[in-house]
C-alpha cells in the first residue's frame, strides 16, 4: 500500500491500491487517470451531526457543503442520498475511524453500518475511508482561526461549522491519496 503525506502531520495516512483502482474504474479523473471528471461526496457520520463536503467537478477541491442533524440511520442515509441525487455525485466517501489496531472502534463500525444503509438508497459506490486525524485536524483549524479572529472560527465544542471543516478534511484526505 502507498502512502500519502498527511498535512500537519509527520507520518503518512495509508492509501490503498485498491482505492486506486476503484477511483479508476468509477471515472475518477486526477492527473494519473485521462478519465470523465466526477464530484465526491465526502459524509462525517457524527453522533450528533452529519457533516458534508463536496468537490469540485473535477474532484481535486474540496468544499463544505451541508450540515445534517443526526436522527436516525435510515433516516440520514435517506438525506444523504437525496443530496447525493441533487448535486449529481459519483462516488459517496464515508468517514469511519478506525482504532491503533486498524480495526473499526465504536463510532467506526457505526459509519460502517450508516454506510451499508446508505448503498440501499442510492444507486452510486459507498467507500468508507479511515479518517485518522480529521476531528484533530479540523480542531487546530479552529483554534487557529479563533487565534486569528478570522471568520467561520467555531465557537465551543465541535459545532456545525467544525462537522464540514471534518468533512473537508476527510475529503482532502481522499483526493490527496487519488492524486499521487
Amino acid at each position: 500500500a502507498a502512502g500519502i503525506p498527511a498535512a500537519g502531520r509527520g507520518t503518512c495516512h495509508p492509501c490503498p491500491t485498491g482505492m486506486v483502482a476503484l477511483a479508476a474504474s468509477h471515472s475518477i479523473s486526477n492527473r494519473n487517470f485521462d478519465e470523465q471528471l466526477m464530484r465526491i461526496l465526502a459524509v462525517d457520520p457524527g453522533s450528533k451531526r452529519i457533516g458534508l463536503a463536496i468537490s469540485d467537478p473535477s474532484g481535486t477541491i474540496a468544499n463544505p457543503f451541508m450540515v445534517l442533524n443526526h436522527v436516525a440511520r435510515l433516516l440520514d442515509a435517506a438525506a444523504v442520498a437525496e443530496q447525493a441525487r441533487a448535486t449529481g455525485v459519483g462516488l459517496i466517501v464515508v468517514g469511519q475511524s478506525l482504532g491503533e489496531d486498524g480495526n473499526p472502534t465504536f463510532e467506526g463500525r457505526r459509519a460502517g453500518r450508516f454506510a451499508e444503509v446508505l448503498k440501499t438508497q442510492i444507486n452510486l459506490p459507498v467507500v468508507l475511508w479511515d479518517e485518522a486525524f480529521t476531528t484533530k485536524e479540523a480542531r487546530a483549524a479552529r483554534l487557529a482561526h479563533r487565534r486569528l479572529a478570522l471568520p467561520g472560527a467555531c465557537p465551543g465544542s465541535l459545532s456545525s461549522r467544525c462537522s464540514l471543516d471534518v468533512a473537508m478534511a476527510l475529503m482532502q484526505e481522499f483526493q490527496n491519496c487519488l492524486a499521487r
